[in-house]
């Protein structure tokens, strides 16, 4: 199979239109899925988070251990965010935890409190994981492959294809015998649908004041 432009120059107008039509719905795609990629990133893994502890009661929890998170609550009371489980600890005692199993974000700033077993307590400062796909490259990527397979199907299509070439160019040469109107023919059109317009609701506008008048002076309707 030849890849090569199948009868090159014939059907031009016809086959360049379709191109470029067929591929700004694929741009509008692309485009659409890139916005939607950092939707999609959300859904992916993220590496674990680190949470810093700040004035720390009881025993450091291990991994395993299961730690909650709570906010303040309009009363002033602490209201719990959601659970995490510790997946490990740094040099520095910090915590290395999961997504919470709550569906809060580990980066709340409202967070101001952290418990955990053993009468553990503290006051967390939590460094969120980065996705384990930067948002950027998804996005990028689907919109890229998106372009990429439009391309391939336009050049294919208006280009390669040896029926729907074929029907392009027959359509450019049907288009090419069409008796196209003057450009005086174009005005004088324009104008006499302009003026039956306003000539048409001018008539509108009449009858449905005499209509008015008429269920008025009827008592029907009052003025």
């Amino acid at each position: 199979m030849s890849f090569g432009i199948y009868k090159q120059g014939q059907g031009y107008w016809v086959r360049t239109l379709t191109a470029v039509f067929i591929g700004t719905l694929f741009l509008a795609c692309a485009a659409w899925l890139f916005n939607e990629g950092t939707t999609l990133a959300n859904v992916l893994p993220r590496a674990s988070s680190q949470v810093y502890l700040e004035n720390p009661d009881g025993v450091t929890p291990s991994v395993g251990d299961v730690v909650h998170f709570f906010i303040e609550g309009e009363n002033g009371s602490l209201e719990e965010a959601g659970s995490a489980t510790v997946q490990g600890k740094t040099d520095t005692g910090s915590l290395l935890i999961d997504t919470m199993s709550a569906g809060a974000e580990v980066s709340n700033d409202k967070i101001v409190r952290i418990e955990g077993p053993n009468d553990f307590a503290a006051v967390p400062s939590v460094i969120p994981g980065k996705p384990v796909i930067e948002p950027i490259f998804i996005s990028g990527g689907l919109a890229a492959l998106t372009i990429l397979i439009g391309a391939i199907a336009v050049y294919y299509y208006v280009g390669v294809h040896k029926k729907s070439s074929e029907f392009l160019i027959a359509t450019d040469i049907e288009m090419r015998r069409v008796n196209w109107s003057t450009r005086k023919d174009v005005i004088r059109s324009t104008v006499v649908v302009i003026v039956a317009s306003f000539a048409i609701a001018a008539s509108l506008f009449f009858v449905d004041f005499f209509f008015e008048w008429l269920f008025s002076a009827m008592r029907i309707r009052r003025m």
